[in-house]
């Protein structure tokens, strides 16, 4: 009887562990996904790293020759109210600002030909509707649009893709309160 008692034990506890290794296998799947987490987040945590570590040692390395340059605010600020370079060396000034206008003969030759030039380019240009008026004189192209502004463009070529160039602008502006008065 004895005997009986401790196999009936013996193969209780070993029951037991049985039962125990089952409930443990029914939550592997619980288990294999924190495993599987615990991995991505490992891998993410030691790429950030990799990535602070590379841009550490760009910094510290490679970038010392890497700043931005002192931009001359003076002198830009000189332009801006003075209207004027005056910082230029003196042959760029002389080069830059050397201009010999054009004798009348050599004008009244010019001006046919470029008023046809802007005529094709105002003809082919898609204009707003806005303007309302559209002069073309003495080499210059004026559009106005009433009670608002005029401007007077140019030309610098007879090439009809090139810029147009902005010579003069009139904004008229009235005070809203007082109508009548500009």
């Amino acid at each position: 009887k004895i005997e009986l008692i401790k196999f009936a034990c013996r193969v209780r506890q070993l029951f037991i562990r049985i039962l125990a290794v089952v409930k443990w296998a029914a939550t592997t799947g619980k288990v294999t996904a924190c495993e599987d987490i615990q991995n991505f987040l490992e891998l993410r945590a030691r790429l950030i790293r990799e990535t602070s570590d590379s841009l550490a040692q760009l910094a510290r390395e490679k970038l010392l020759e890497a700043r931005v340059p002192s931009f001359p605010v003076t002198d830009a600020i000189d332009a801006m109210t003075l209207g004027s370079v005056n910082f230029l060396p003196k042959r760029i000034a002389e080069v830059a600002t050397s201009f010999t206008p054009a004798t009348e003969s050599e004008r009244q030759k010019i001006l046919p030909r470029l008023q046809q030039i802007l005529t094709a380019r105002i003809s082919t240009s898609e204009l707003p509707i806005q303007f309302t008026t559209v002069i073309i004189k003495n080499g210059l192209v004026t559009l106005t649009v009433d009670r608002e502004f005029e401007v007077k463009l140019g030309i610098t070529n007879d090439n009809l893709s090139s810029p147009w160039r902005l010579y003069q602008t009139k904004l008229f502006l009235q005070d809203p309160e007082e109508p009548g008065k500009k």
